[in-house]
């Protein structure tokens, strides 16, 4: 048999969008971000301890759908299910959504009915018996009152078309509506008509969109596969507009000795709730995903048991969430105190090697004078810092892999704003045996009295309005070594690589003086609107064994850094970033590799390892232009060393990226460019002197503002991305767009990204 399923979001969309201040977390494009002075903070009214987890449990809940005592006509709902969104309303014709719409103070609802055109024997009935009973007390005559109302997990229609039966099932805001195709029958005798709707079209990601008024119900592209042996194998499946309001599916032929896989997204969920939910970074132990970002959303959701279940901030609360690799939500608390705090970066620790998770790291920022730090029954605690010193201090904690215990934090930072915007976790060789792990952190920082451990540090000056610091930590957070880094001017570290005991550190500058080294690549700053670094310091961050410019005659920045190594060796360093030179220094035999428009493009770059030689020399520079006729921007790199490809996710303002090669059709509908700003992934050939660097790539996102900020490789290679998307209709497999911006999640086959022609 063959079956298809459907899932639609109960929800009436409406659009927004939040701004947040740059001095207090990173924007999603790290182009704006700047360490500015102190602002305003937003005030929230405080919320019971109750209703988070209470939002949590509802969440998790599959709604039951209560039967009804009605004995009527067929066109009667015998079964109703009572979502968040509305009411779900099942007859022997068919399925009414009843949704809610509008403010609390004037609410209206919408009614959209599914019926079945020419169905054969369809009748209603319960499924699954529930546990839960429901008692009605109505009026005051008792003999009106009911008890003990039977509900079912889920309802049947029988065989509504010839060989064609339909089960349905609810959820806190969602509907599953599954058509099982017996052996021998035809799925094209699917017909339902749809009333109560002023248009019925089929958008460019599958989607089913249903219109009432100023409200879209959208059914989700179909999903068909066949179950052979215990596994399951894919058809190509869609839409099929019948009239101007009924559908029905077109499905390929199938061909039950072979797999078929619809298009390369595993699996693509929404995270959030009604306000802005801002996804930045991810990290995984090949087994879970962790991801973390910022909310200003009371009901996140949050698992039983989390760490924090209460929403505190001002504005933002920073969220840590674990996923399991099918991307089902397995953890999620609130990190924070009584101010702003934002996550930006996460990282996974097997600490003892011996190949168990131990610990999740998440650094960041806050504001909060109150930011949660352990300390024993005696007040002792293994933390750095325990005080908050001024402004905006950076934050770096550890919690245990299921969320539910902060086991370790420390503020990190001076009397003025810092920020922490990278951290890497890496086995220090120089410390052993055995390797001792140290936790690395880099960031902008303001503050003369930043903690530098003079007997080691680089630097122990504050330079400039921005300088870089880096800093590395013990596993119980005790800082080890940290130093100033940077000119007279602005420098923004963004990015940060360790391996064989030597810390890479990449960003922009707008100092002509930033510390350079005998031989680098360029040592003078070209232009005057700031270019990349690249800088090499050894361990103990008190010697720069590298250190060069990169870029043109005007802004070019570095966002991402790789290191190729392991170790005891450094083979190379790639980084990526955006130029908007005209001038900046390629070398390829890409045709496409040189810039040819006014905006931005991105920009990957291989360098020695010890940042050394000119760029006219191949076996020590090479580098290519990226992009289409808008802004382009590299965010996110990793080095899938198995696959010799380096995997790069970013976000583009073109339709035309790149201008070759274009995408297989084979990856609808993420061949179009859907958007204002829509996210990039693809794969690049490691060697970035061959003519064709990028071997597959596609678009991600819908028709507002999508933008991937961080990415994870796992050992299968798959390959997971984590960002911020205001597309009410993003492809997503799980899950409806929530608010006025919500992270999301989204999962790649490594293998899955066709090749391009």
């Amino acid at each position: 048999m063959v079956r298809s399923l459907c899932r639609i979001g109960l929800v009436i969309l409406l659009a927004g969008s939040v701004g947040i201040h740059a001095s207090e977390a990173p924007a999603s494009n790290p182009a704006d971000m700047e360490v500015a002075s102190e602002t305003g903070e937003a005030n929230s009214a405080p919320k019971s301890a109750e209703q988070p987890q209470l939002a949590a449990q509802i969440k998790a809940l599959q709604v039951p759908f209560i039967a009804s005592d009605t004995s009527g006509s067929a066109a009667e709902a015998k079964y109703v299910a009572k979502t968040l969104a509305g009411s779900v309303l099942a007859s022997d014709q068919g399925v009414t959504y009843q949704l809610k719409q509008g403010v609390a103070t004037k609410p209206s609802t919408v009614a959209i009915k599914e019926t079945w055109i020419k169905p054969e024997a369809a009748k209603v009935s319960g499924l699954k018996p529930s546990k839960a009973r429901f008692n009605f007390y109505k009026g005051a005559d008792q003999r009106q009152w009911k008890r003990n109302v039977p509900a079912y997990e889920e309802v049947g229609f029988g065989q509504v078309y010839q060989g064609v039966f339909v089960t349905l099932k609810a959820y806190n805001n969602n509907v599953e509506k599954i058509f099982t195709v017996s052996s021998g029958a035809d799925p094209h005798r699917i017909a339902v008509r749809v009333d109560g709707i002023s248009e019925l079209r089929i958008n460019h990601t599958g989607e089913l969109e249903l219109r009432s008024g100023p409200g879209i119900l959208r059914m989700t592209a179909p999903v068909a596969y066949q179950e052979v042996s215990g596994e399951r194998r894919y058809v190509k499946a869609r839409y099929h507009k019948l009239t101007k309001n009924s559908y029905g599916f077109k499905v390929a032929s199938y061909d039950r000795s072979l797999p078929l896989i619809i298009d390369p997204l595993l699996a693509s969920t929404f995270l959030g709730e009604a306000d802005s939910d801002i996804g930045y970074a991810i990290d995984s132990d090949n087994a879970s995903i962790y991801v973390t970002g910022w909310t200003n959303s009371a009901y996140f959701p949050i698992s039983d048991g989390a760490y924090d279940p209460i929403h505190k901030g001002g504005s933002y609360d920073a969220f840590v969430s674990q996923y399991n690799l099918d991307l089902e939500l397995q953890a999620s608390t609130f990190l924070g105190g009584s101010a702003n705090d934002f996550g930006v970066s996460i990282a996974v620790a097997d600490l003892d090697s011996d190949g168990t998770l131990d610990a999740v790291y998440v650094a960041g920022s806050t504001k909060s004078n109150d930011f949660p730090i352990p300390v024993s029954d005696n007040g002792t605690t293994t933390a750095f810092d325990t005080r908050f010193n001024g402004v905006q201090d950076g934050f770096l904690c550890r919690l245990n892999p299921a969320l539910t215990d902060l086991e370790v934090a420390t503020y990190l930072g001076g009397t003025g704003t810092e920020q922490i915007y990278a951290m890497k976790i890496a086995q220090i060789q120089s410390f052993g045996p055995p390797p001792v792990p140290m936790i690395y952190v880099t960031g902008p920082t303001q503050s003369k009295n930043f903690p530098v451990l003079a007997d080691s540090a680089y630097s122990v000056v504050l330079s400039g309005s921005n300088d870089v610091f880096l800093a590395a930590l013990d596993q119980d957070l005790r800082l080890h070594f940290s130093t100033f880094l940077g000119g007279t001017a602005s420098d923004i570290p963004y990015a940060l690589d360790v391996k064989a005991d030597t810390v890479f550190v990449a960003g922009s500058t707008l100092s002509a003086n930033f510390p350079t080294s005998p031989g680098a690549y360029r040592r003078t700053l070209v232009g005057s609107k700031g270019d990349a670094f690249i800088c090499r310091l050894n361990y103990s961050l008190g010697h720069l064994e590298g250190s060069t410019f990169l870029g043109g005659s005007t802004d070019d920045a570095a966002y991402a850094l790789a290191v190729d190594g392991n170790d005891t060796v450094i083979r190379g360093v790639y980084v990526a970033g955006y130029s908007n030179s005209v001038n900046f220094p390629t070398m390829t035999a890409y045709t496409s590799g040189k810039k040819t428009n006014g905006k931005e493009d991105m920009f990957l770059a291989w360098l020695a390892p010890t940042l050394t030689g000119k760029y006219q020399d191949s076996s020590k520079y090479a580098a290519t232009l990226l992009g289409g006729s808008m802004s382009d921007y590299v965010m996110a790199m990793k080095l899938d060393e198995t696959n010799e490809r380096l995997v790069v996710v970013g976000y583009s303002k073109s339709n035309n990226f790149p201008t070759k090669p274009r995408p297989s059709p084979a990856v609808r509908p993420y061949t179009a460019y859907n958007g204002k700003e829509d996210g990039i992934v693809m794969f690049v050939d490691d060697n970035l002197s061959v003519s064709t660097p990028i071997t597959e790539w596609i678009y991600l996102g819908g028709t507002a503002d999508d933008r991937p900020s961080g990415l994870a490789v796992v050992s299968t290679g798959n390959l997971y991305v984590v960002g911020t998307t205001k597309s009410s209709n993003f492809p997503v497999t799980d899950g409806s767009y929530q608010g006025k911006e919500d992270a999301f999640i989204s999962a790649f086959e490594g293998t899955g990204l066709r090749p391009l022609p």
